[in-house]
């Protein structure tokens, strides 16, 4: 599985195994699992306590030999891939083996030994759609098995509050929960990745640059290759396939975040997190479109374990470019200046503040926007968190040494602005039996970063019959997506268009559909136009050839 993916993440060769009592434990909540596969099967975490032939919850835990993880979904102990669904069920496989080769890359034969994959199932054998809608009880479970790692390589709208109440526990009991950003060249990040305390991932190609599908904004995390990563595909022991996405992106960091720990020796989201923001490589500043939309920058193991070294532990690896990432104050920093010019453009940043063992309260903190000071505090009465409007900063700290064990630490990130002019933004809501509808660019072309919803409802107990008049869009990259209703959920989506082709006809499920363009900043088109009307129910089916795998 040599790839220039994994090369973009510098994976050093680690002999040293001394940091580890016990396996990390990396728990992958997903569609099924080949335990079989040659990439997989030495990682599988096998249940010491469970007889796993006895019909009997040996260890108490509620789930009644679970030897080999659960399928949430279906309530039994098989995680596999039902054989009639190998085509859709190969994600939970690839995933996983992403993970078991970057501990591969870093520990060789010892690897199987230092990591180890808890297989979690959350869809049904009997599942219309790959949609994961029980992801979350997913999660808990891998939550109450003791993973250290909890792996989401996917997403899909709004976590309800008994979801998000599942999180915020994981994030209680120091469990790194990792998800995908999605893959709908969208601004906004769907759960859970859009939930705090998630490691929200993009996704890059080989080269740094944003990987086509990837969405992007101030809730990324960190970024990861997610262009041609290969994997392992369930249907054969020695299957493997390529894909793009945040998906691939996501496991390659959770592999990246299960060697910290293990090398670590400690269970801490918040620290190992730190490590992979601080040590990842910063985007350059020629890197304007979409700065700091794309997180800190992307993993980089070797630099991220470099700050575990005892004589750099306060040196942050700090860079200027970073939109996210951490300043830290103390004896053994020896820094008291920071300079925060990140490429894109801002609003402003949010700077969250800790100190401890502060012996007195002589020391005060400039913050600088320009060559202005915008305030001052001392450190006693600096708020938690607070927001600077500006598009870079300097922070300077005065006063007094800082003696031995006296610390203050700043965590700080961008809020970035949206500074392309559209032809169309946000959502517009159109009512009636019938009416065209276009991207807003008129005569011209299109602009460049479109991220534009459109709402059509008509008359209660009809659908909604879609009929394209014009289509120039760049082909496989600038999207037009139709979703059924009013949420554009993965297990909405009717179909999506690209290209020049004039799409066949096609209707909704339902009286409400929405439509949603997106596109890069780079090639641009003439655009799009369609009509719309109301038709009754049963008329103009979806064609399957044109519904896209999620």
């Amino acid at each position: 599985m040599n790839n220039p993916a994994f090369d973009v993440i510098h994976v050093p060769v680690l002999n040293d195994l001394s940091a580890t009592s016990r396996p990390v434990l990396v728990a992958v909540v997903d569609d099924g699992f080949r335990l079989t596969h040659k990439e997989l099967r030495d990682f599988i975490y096998y249940n010491p306590l469970e007889n796993g032939i006895n019909h009997r919850d040996d260890d108490g835990n509620g789930f009644v030999d679970d030897v080999a993880g659960w399928d949430v979904s279906d309530d039994d102990n098989d995680v596999s891939v039902p054989d009639d669904r190998r085509k859709e069920f190969y994600h939970g496989t690839y995933v996983a083996s992403i993970i078991a080769h970057i501990a591969n890359l870093a520990y060789g034969e010892n690897a199987s030994g230092m990591i180890k994959i808890l297989p979690v199932k959350a869809l049904s054998d009997n599942a219309e759609k790959s949609y994961l809608s029980d992801g979350y009880k997913g999660i808990k479970y891998a939550m109450e098995a003791g993973a250290d790692i909890i792996v989401c390589a996917w997403n899909g709208g709004f976590a309800s509050e008994e979801e998000k109440t599942i999180i915020r526990e994981a994030n209680s009991q120091g469990i790194l929960v990792v998800a995908a950003a999605g893959n709908l060249s969208l601004k906004d990040i769907p759960d859970p990745a859009g939930l705090p305390g998630v490691l929200a991932v993009a996704g890059v190609d080989h080269s740094m640059n944003r990987e086509t599908h990837t969405n992007y904004g101030t809730r990324v995390d960190i970024s990861a290759p997610g262009f041609e990563v290969p994997g392992a595909h369930p249907d054969r022991d020695n299957a493997y396939i390529k894909e793009n996405g945040t998906s691939a992106a996501t496991a390659i960091v959770s592999g990246v975040a299960a060697i910290l720990i293990s090398k670590s020796g400690k269970k801490e989201a918040g620290m190992i997190r730190s490590y992979l923001l601080n040590g990842s490589t910063p985007f350059p500043s020629t890197y304007t479109v979409f700065g700091g939309k794309l997180g800190a920058g992307v993993v980089n193991l070797e630099k991220s374990l470099g700050l575990m070294d005892k004589s750099t532990e306060m040196n942050p690896g700090f860079s200027s470019l970073r939109s996210k990432g951490n300043i830290k104050f103390g004896k053994e920093t020896g820094k008291m200046e920071y300079s925060i010019h990140p490429a894109g453009s801002f609003e402003g940043f949010y700077l969250e503040s800790s100190k401890s063992g502060l012996k007195k309260d002589d020391k005060v903190l400039q913050i600088l926007t320009g060559d202005s000071i915008w305030n001052s505090y001392t450190l006693n009465s600096l708020p938690p968190r607070i927001f600077v409007p500006a598009t870079y900063l300097d922070i300077k700290l005065s006063g007094s040494k800082f003696r031995k064990n006296e610390h203050f630490n700043m965590e700080y990130y961008g809020k970035t602005l949206d500074s392309t002019t559209l032809y169309c933004e946000g959502e517009t809501y159109l009512e009636g039996a019938s009416g065209e509808l276009e991207d807003g660019s008129g005569t011209d072309d299109y602009s460049g970063n479109c991220s534009c919803k459109w709402i059509i409802t008509v008359p209660e107990g009809r659908k909604v019959k879609i009929t394209f008049t014009e289509l120039e869009t760049e082909p496989n990259v600038d999207y037009v997506y139709l979703f059924s209703g009013n949420s554009a959920l993965p297990e909405n989506i009717i179909a999506k268009f690209s290209g020049s082709n004039i799409p066949p006809v096609v209707s909704s499920g339902s009286n409400q559909v929405l439509i949603w363009f997106v596109s890069d900043a780079k090639k641009n088109g003439a655009g799009w136009k369609l009509n719309f009307e109301a038709v009754e129910t049963g008329q103009f089916l979806v064609p399957e050839n044109i519904k896209p795998k999620q």
